[in-house]
């Protein structure tokens, strides 16, 4: 952390100077008793963690307990953020899109057990198997067999059509119904069946049947530049932090494209812990709620913490326990936000939740601040989870530069490459990814992909690697060129998903 510890000043002096206040919505008056001192402590963790601004509200036994808002929405023009700022809420929105799926299996128009080819006849995978049997319940639990695949939403600019019909030349990682695999192009489909079956888009279902009638007023799906009280995203590179652009996520929508307030997220919190009841009306059914929360499929992880329980996944859901208590979670992450939402449905009369939102790529700090929260609403002593968490990414950290000086020490540049370097530029396709062009300049190749324009470096033979893709946590990927019977170049190959073989582009010029 001492490499950044000038700007953590500067974060926390801003931070001091705006307290946590309530608005709109949220309640009016101090914070409960069990919170003294926990805005103090919320502003020395986005101190520690160099996070420009953040917004959480705790709901209890139904009712919103607290908001506030720390730091800043809009570093540039030090706006700050509040309980009213909008953020990306990221994959947070994939338990909406359950949500709008179970309110079609309680009007009888979805069966969640029936193979989706009856709604969607075009729907096809790689492995037939899957193709024939896959369920709307097996997509929202992940278990299809299919990879994530993330590059080939990610920056590619393919939008949701080229996506649904590229799923069948994509190899699946694992067989069908054995594993586990977080998946957003899974997700993404099933908002083909929530517009089949309704006739609406699913961002016009969503609104009518969800955000309208929790008085969700300032949720959407497209974060629009310049709209005042939307926070800004960022992210932290070479000792600062530095505005990135909104992410579009439309081609993936139903996994991951709504952006919201914490004064309206409480409201769509309580609305789960009250099991698909709000202000008196039953919206989801108890029994569809109640089935979202329920395990369906365990993770392959053992936690490292004794307080954190064995994890599965319900339907939109996490499921673990949390200092003996069970937890309903889900975290969202796209580039420049952090959020989480997380329940402990049996603490007390009727539960213990809290949503964070926060504008940092890839921060802990909604974590930190909910388990503090949970451990302070439930009358135990405060977990030091700042510092386990900080010692962990010191470990990460450290696992990450072996990892880059392994990486470096397999470098030969005494084998060089068996063509000239303009022979390698051209086009390459493949049936799902779409096209990358590579191209020569005078220092060397590029390689472009959608929004990508990557330079190049020769690492050994034929293989040059990609040292970092903006925004993610992909570096150093080999790209591999290969070459037909005649030494012809035909081939290049990238390890865009790592749980299935380097995904094979073919040479189109």
């Amino acid at each position: 952390m001492a490499a950044l510890r000038a700007f953590a000043v500067l974060l926390l002096i801003l931070f001091a100077a705006l307290p946590g206040a309530a608005f709109a919505a949220c309640p009016s008056g101090p914070a409960p008793k069990a919170l003294a001192g926990f805005d103090e402590f919320a502003r020395e963790i986005l101190a520690d963690w160099h996070v420009p601004g953040l917004a959480l509200g705790v709901v209890q036994d139904g009712e919103t307990l607290y908001c506030a808002g720390y730091g800043l929405g809009d570093v540039e023009d030090g706006i700050a953020a509040t309980p009213e700022t909008i953020f990306a809420i990221g994959s947070i929105t994939k338990s909406f899109t359950v949500a709008g799926l179970a309110m079609l299996v309680d009007e009888g128009r979805l069966d969640w057990d029936k193979p989706v080819r009856k709604i969607l006849p075009a729907f096809t995978l790689a492995d037939p198997v899957a193709t024939a049997h896959t369920t709307a319940r097996d997509m929202v639990t992940h278990r299809t067999g299919m990879a994530r695949h993330d590059m080939l939403w990610y920056g590619s600019g393919l939008d949701s059509d080229q996506l649904f019909t590229g799923l069948r030349h994509l190899a699946p990682g694992a067989p069908f119904r054995s594993d586990w695999q977080y998946n957003n192009l899974m997700f993404a489909a099933t908002g083909r069946i929530t517009a089949a079956l309704s006739g609406e888009s699913w961002q016009e279902f969503t609104q009518r049947r969800l955000l309208t009638p929790l008085g969700m007023a300032r949720t959407d799906f497209a974060a629009a530049e310049g709209e005042p009280n939307r926070a800004k995203p960022y992210e932290i590179g070479a000792g600062q932090i530095h505005r990135v652009p909104f992410y579009n996520m439309a081609a993936i929508a139903p996994a991951g494209a709504i952006n919201s307030t914490v004064a309206d997220m409480t409201s769509y919190l309580a609305f789960h812990m009250q099991r698909g009841r709000h202000a008196g009306t039953q919206l989801l059914s108890a029994a569809q709620a109640k089935a979202m929360q329920t395990p369906r499929v365990a993770l392959d992880e053992t936690p490292i913490y004794d307080t954190l329980g064995a994890p599965s996944y319900g339907m939109g859901f996490l499921i673990s326990t949390y200092r003996g208590h069970k937890i309903i979670w889900h975290a969202g992450g796209i580039d420049g936000f952090v959020a989480l939402l997380a329940f402990l449905p049996d603490a007390g009369t009727g539960g213990i939740g809290v949503v964070a939102l926060s504008n940092l790529d890839r921060n802990p700090a909604p974590t930190l601040l909910t388990r503090n929260l949970f451990d302070r609403l439930l009358g135990l002593k405060p977990l030091p989870w700042n510092d386990w968490v900080a010692s962990d990414y010191l470990e990460w950290e450290f696992g990450k530069r072996q990892e880059a000086a392994q990486h470096a020490r397999s470098r030969d540049l005494s084998a060089p490459p068996t063509h000239a370097l303009v022979d390698f530029a051209g086009a390459y396709h493949h049936p799902a990814y779409g096209e990358i062009r590579i191209s020569y300049a005078a220092d060397g190749l590029v390689l472009e992909y959608g929004q990508f324009t990557l330079p190049l470096r020769h690492y050994r033979g034929d293989i040059f690697e990609i040292v970092k893709i903006p925004v993610t946590s992909r570096s150093h990927l080999e790209v591999t060129f290969s070459t037909n019977e005649s030494g012809e170049i035909k081939n290049l190959a990238v390890p865009f998903e790592r749980a299935v073989s380097d995904i094979l582009f073919a040479r189109a010029d």
